[in-house]
């Protein structure tokens, strides 16, 4: 939720990519680099990859500008990987353009205590999800299922700009995803000299969004750029 909340008095796409960095500094905090590999497979979420039991943007039956917040939260106790006992809502949040949304946050099962998705609804509607990959997905498996992405931009991991994050963006499809290096700089100092990107970077968030949230020009406050290609081909 701080991630969120700090980004209160950024404007339109500034404060998401404020967001977006804070809510990455939660995750590594949290240990989510160190998940161990559970017993059982129930309890990770790799529904973006399987795509069951429904393909993104939906989530387990839910869907930007269609679900409601009672969906989610009903959703949310039936799901194996979810703790079930860190699920917490915050109603009046400022976020995106948004005054008066609301937040649910909820933890992973394994490990506990670590944040695995956050969820945002305004008038009782969902509007984004944020959610935790917990798995190895290389960006390569990413575009296998979704094509390339329209464009990416990248920011420092960090508000004093230290490591980077990147976000991948395919608007029509209503989705991003995210990858973060909270030790260095390189992926981004590369981007900005035009360097392709490696088929194997690991990918860290996936963001499914309403028609309006997806289709927002973040392009004239961020540093977006076409889609490189991948290093080598």
């Amino acid at each position: 939720m701080t991630k969120f909340m700090t980004g209160n008095k950024n404007k339109s796409f500034l404060r998401l990519c404020i967001i977006q960095a804070f809510l990455g500094l939660t995750f590594v905090i949290s240990g989510c680099d160190t998940t161990p590999t559970p017993s059982d497979p129930r309890l990770i979420d790799r529904s973006f990859i399987t795509r069951q039991p429904c393909a993104a943007p939906c989530w387990y039956g839910l869907e930007p500008d269609q679900s409601s917040e009672t969906d989610v939260l009903a959703k949310l106790k039936e799901l194996p990987f979810v703790d079930h006992t860190k699920i917490r809502e915050d109603k009046n949040a400022s976020i995106f353009d948004y005054t008066n949304a609301s937040v649910i946050s909820f933890g992973c099962a394994i490990p506990g205590g670590n944040t695995c998705g956050t969820v945002v609804s305004v008038k009782g509607i969902v509007k984004y999800f944020d959610l935790t990959i917990q798995y190895p997905l290389p960006l390569q498996s990413v575009i296998d299922q979704l094509g390339s992405p329209e464009y990416l931009f990248y920011t420092g991991y960090f508000p004093d700009g230290g490591g980077c994050r990147i976000s991948l963006s395919w608007p029509q499809k209503r989705i991003s995803v995210v990858s973060d290096d909270p030790n260095s700089t390189q992926l981004c100092t590369d981007l900005a000299l035009g360097k392709a990107v490696n088929s194997g970077l690991q990918i860290t968030e996936v963001h499914y969004e309403s028609k309006e949230i997806a289709l927002r020009d973040v392009c004239n406050q961020l540093k977006c750029i076409p889609w490189p290609g991948f290093s080598g081909k």
